[in-house]
């Protein structure tokens, strides 16, 4: 699964959960994360580092780019 793909993934978790989900999972190499409404910035975070690796796969350089959330 390429990076766009995990990312988009997670999204869609993180948004399930701030809509009112109780329960959320997301799996990557064969390990599945389960997210709940009280883990919500550790999803942050991961999208955020995911987000970083994204445009480090894509730009091909070690830039980083500051990437917000709002709720």
């Amino acid at each position: 699964m390429d990076c766009t793909t995990r990312l988009a993934e997670a999204k869609t978790a993180l948004h399930n959960l701030q809509m009112g989900e109780s329960i959320v999972n997301v799996s990557y190499n064969g390990r599945l994360t389960t997210y709940t409404p009280a883990d919500i910035d550790k999803l942050s975070a991961y999208i955020s580092r995911l987000g970083v690796e994204c445009d480090e796969s894509s730009t091909g350089s070690g830039r980083r780019g500051a990437i917000m959330f709002r709720g």
